[in-house]
C-alpha cells in the first residue's frame, strides 16, 4: 500500500480528533468574544478541510481500496457525526458573529439618533 493512504488517514484523524474538541469548545464555550468567535469558525473551517482532504488521499489507491477501508474503518464511520457536529457548532458561532455585527449597527444608530435629538 502507498503512502498516500497514510497520510490520507492521519491528515483524516488528526481532523477529526482536533474537531471532536472544537465541537466541544463552541457548545460550552465561555469565551464568546467576536474575536474568538472568528477564530472558532476559522477552526471549523480548518478541520472541515482537513477531513475532506483526508479522505480523498485514503481513497486514492484503488487497487489496495478495500485492504485501506477495513484498516480504517473506525476513521471513516467517525467522519460523518464530527463532520455533522462541525457544521452544527459552526452555525452557532454564526449566529453569534452576526449578533455581534447587528449590536455595532444598533449602537451606531442609536449614537446618530441621540446626535440628531441634541442638534435640534
Amino acid at each position: 500500500m502507498g503512502l498516500l493512504w497514510a497520510v490520507g488517514a492521519l491528515l483524516m484523524m488528526g481532523g477529526e480528533l482536533i474537531g471532536i474538541v472544537f465541537i466541544l469548545v463552541g457548545l460550552f464555550a465561555l469565551n464568546n468574544t467576536e474575536l474568538a468567535v472568528r477564530d472558532r469558525l476559522k477552526g471549523y473551517a480548518e478541520c472541515l478541510t482537513a477531513i475532506i482532504i483526508g479522505g480523498g488521499l485514503l481513497v486514492s489507491d484503488p487497487e489496495h481500496l478495500s485492504e485501506v477501508i477495513s484498516e480504517t474503518q473506525w476513521i471513516i464511520t467517525l467522519s460523518g457525526p464530527v463532520i455533522l457536529g462541525l457544521l452544527i457548532v459552526a452555525l452557532i458561532d454564526y449566529t453569534r458573529l452576526k449578533r455581534f455585527e447587528q449590536e455595532k449597527v444598533m449602537k451606531k444608530l442609536g449614537e446618530s439618533i441621540a446626535k440628531g435629538l441634541k442638534e435640534t
